[in-house]
């Protein structure tokens, strides 16, 4: 419960009786030499003066005098670009431009030995070299593959008898990607793509390779 304190309790004229019973400073405070108390000057701020040129001796004659410069501020290098992450992808040679075909797996196995091992042509240049060598009998096979997949009662669906298939991928120059793209021109009528050439060039190379 809170003390109650009395109304005169801020009259100057009240009686010692009604002094409030707190203790005196002098009993909570430490009591101290006897004397005037001395305070220290405030100290003023430190502000850093301009540089000011030193005068120095003179130098000798023929003694030049390099005045002093202050170091510029170095800045953090930055690591170089491409350290880290991961790696770049292989880009292909510059003027090359693959083809990737699914040719059937008796037909791959037939014109497997025409392009594995020393001394033999990739399957790029085996499909160009035959465009040039054989252009009839390639003109003749382009025509067939593109009838046979525009036949008007071809399977197709789940009814479609499905054949194990082999991925080739052609890697053509310009100037054999010139010699595709020129069989492709058979007919206005047919949309020949390099697919059907591929397959016919390969299927004429494999037929010229044993001849009956």
């Amino acid at each position: 419960m809170p003390r109650r304190v009395s109304k005169n309790v801020f009259d100057i004229t009240r009686p010692d009786s009604d002094a409030p019973s707190a203790p005196p400073l002098g009993a909570l405070l430490a009591r101290t030499a006897d004397g005037p108390v001395v305070l220290a000057p405030a100290r003023a701020p430190v502000v850093p003066s301009p540089a000011r040129a030193v005068p120095d001796e003179p130098a000798p004659e023929g003694v030049a005098v390099t005045p002093a410069v202050a170091p510029a501020p170095q800045q953090a290098e930055r690591p170089a670009r491409g350290v880290g992450g991961r790696p770049e992808k292989a880009k292909a040679p510059v003027g090359i431009t693959a083809v990737a075909v699914r040719v059937p797996s008796a037909l791959y196995a037939e014109a497997s030995p025409l392009v594995k091992g020393p001394g033999r042509p990739s399957w790029g240049q085996l499909v160009a070299w035959t465009c040039q060598d054989h252009p009839a009998a390639v003109r003749e096979q382009i025509e067939a593959l593109a009838g046979e997949a525009a036949a008007p009662r071809r399977l197709r669906g789940h009814g479609q008898q499905g054949a194990p298939a082999v991925q080739v991928t052609a890697r053509l120059l310009p100037e054999e990607l010139a010699v595709v793209d020129e069989a492709r021109r058979v007919s206005a009528d047919l949309q020949v793509t390099r697919t059907l050439v591929l397959i016919a060039a390969i299927t004429v190379a494999t037929e010229s390779s044993h001849p009956e």
